[in-house]
């Protein structure tokens, strides 16, 4: 029974204290010219930080398209060195043999296939989407903050 009966006194007295801070906040007069500084600092810090994120975005773009580039070179090079299309033209030529060897055929195509080249073809597409997506984004989101500014 005491322990409610001192709750309620410290409920009571803490309820004084909050309204006491509530009336004081009212009196607190804010300097001249604070709240704008504060939004142009914040609005200036924003500016930055979308400008970094559009460059970092906007060089691993240009980066992974020179991947891009380069591994599809390297695979279509790889594809030549391989017989992977001579086996691939068997499928359109005969199909008689096709018909009598399809396991033979079937693990040769795969045998022969570069499958290095290919992975870093598919990688480094997915790499180009996906930083491109990023690019725009953050080009599109960074022309939007300007045009609301």
């Amino acid at each position: 029974m005491h322990q409610i009966i001192n709750s309620v006194r410290i409920h009571s007295a803490h309820m004084k204290d909050v309204s006491n801070l509530f009336q004081s906040a009212n009196t607190i007069e804010i300097p001249e010219g604070l709240e704008e500084r504060v939004f142009l600092s914040i609005q200036n810090t924003q500016k930055r930080e979308y400008a970094f994120r559009r460059t970092l975005w906007g060089s691993l773009s240009i980066a992974s398209l020179a991947v891009l580039a380069f591994s599809s070179v390297y695979t279509v090079h790889a594809f030549a060195v391989s017989s992977f299309s001579n086996y691939f033209s068997l499928i359109f030529s005969d199909m008689s043999s096709i018909s009598l060897w399809w396991r033979d055929l079937g693990l040769s195509l795969v045998e022969s296939l570069p499958v290095f080249g290919t992975l870093l073809l598919t990688g480094s597409i997915g790499l180009a989407i996906w930083s491109m997506r990023k690019f725009a984004k953050q080009t599109t989101i960074s022309i939007l903050n300007v045009a609301h500014a």
